[in-house]
């Protein structure tokens, strides 16, 4: 159970840096606490989606396409009801995904550099107590 809790507040604190950092920079105003409620609970769901990476035997790129997958659908319904975008202008659809796709791949890269440089200190210190 506390696994669950960790995924979750890691997906909170993820999300709502994200979302605090959007709201700066697009300059977004009057956000209800409804808006805010969605977003701390669609990312509670993001970390949790994380977990695919815990399960043994399926390849690391399926891991990350049904995390990809995961995500986009979390985000789709978080902006659905948050109201944020025009689903009906294609334009604005492209611009979505692309901020979408960028978000994605800064969040999945500093957590991937994160998790290698982890690895890396638990492999030397093996090396050192074998020593």
């Amino acid at each position: 159970m506390k696994k669950y809790v960790d995924y979750w507040m890691y997906g909170v604190g993820i999300g709502m840096v994200w979302y605090l950092f959007s709201l700066l920079v697009w300059n977004i105003a009057g956000q209800s606490s409804q808006q805010i409620l969605v977003t701390v609970i669609v990312s509670g769901f993001m970390g949790l989606s994380a977990r695919i990476y815990e399960s043994d035997g399926r390849p690391p790129l399926y891991k990350s396409i049904v995390h990809f997958i995961a995500i986009l659908i979390l985000v789709v319904i978080m902006t659905s009801l948050n109201g944020w975008i025009a689903w009906t202008n294609l334009s604005v659809l492209g611009i979505f995904l692309v901020q979408f796709l960028v978000i994605y791949l800064v969040i999945w890269t500093s957590i991937y550099l994160i998790e290698k440089h982890k690895i890396k200190r638990i492999n030397e210190n093996l090396r050192k107590t074998r020593r």
